[in-house]
């Protein structure tokens, strides 16, 4: 529902393939996620922020990676950019960057659920994820409980888990395919320092209707 010029941006791409579907009223960030699940009927599914950015020539890279290794689910290594207004001023305007070597390795599902939960990854990039990475529709299907699918306050880290529950095997690239936004508007930040009355965190729990 946003109010910028996305809409005239997107009319300008003549592809058959890109289409822009707004919502029609605001709806909370987990409402939106559902609304722009429940639009995609077959293939592969990514979801990223307004703040982050798929890399050149990341489509027909995953898009090889799945024809040789027939897999339903692919991840990529991190890379993340902090936005100008990102709280901590030493981070602000600066990129990391892990690594751009074209190496996959094939991971056990299993595996790695146990890393997480043992606190031996810092986070879930390592798992087959849905947020930055590439998820197939029929395994997404069978996460879904009473019509949700995103039942967690914290989407990227529960979709992560709910892939590797359906899935045993997938592709973790060591090439990034997208860059991760952090921002002082990002729900996450946001939960870092959510000391103002109107914090992204505050409003996105306020605006949310959908049970976790």
């Amino acid at each position: 529902f946003s109010s910028d010029n996305t809409r005239d941006v997107i009319a300008k791409f003549s592809d058959e393939n890109l289409k822009y579907i707004n919502t029609g009223r605001r709806l909370s960030m987990a409402e939106n996620f559902e609304f722009a699940l429940s639009h995609v009927n077959e293939g592969f599914v990514m979801f990223i922020g307004d703040d982050d950015g798929l890399l050149p020539d990341s489509i027909s890279y995953v898009a090889e990676i799945q024809k040789k290794f027939k897999v339903l689910a692919i991840s990529g290594q991190s890379a993340e950019y902090c936005w100008p207004n990102f709280p901590d001023a030493s981070r602000a305007n600066f990129l990391s960057w892990a690594s751009s070597r074209e190496k996959v390795e094939l991971r056990t599902s299993r595996r790695w659920i146990e890393r997480c939960l043992s606190f031996r990854e810092p986070y879930t990039f390592g798992m087959p994820k849905l947020y930055h990475g590439f998820v197939h529709k029929s395994v997404i299907d069978k996460a879904f409980s009473a019509g949700t699918y995103f039942a967690s306050i914290t989407p990227d880290a529960y979709s992560a888990f709910a892939t590797a529950f359906f899935v045993d095997e997938y592709i973790f690239s060591y090439r990034p395919f997208t860059i991760g936004g952090a921002s002082g508007k990002s729900n996450g930040v946001s939960a870092l320092d959510n000391s103002g009355s109107e914090s992204e965190v505050k409003k996105y729990l306020k605006e949310n209707i959908i049970s976790f």
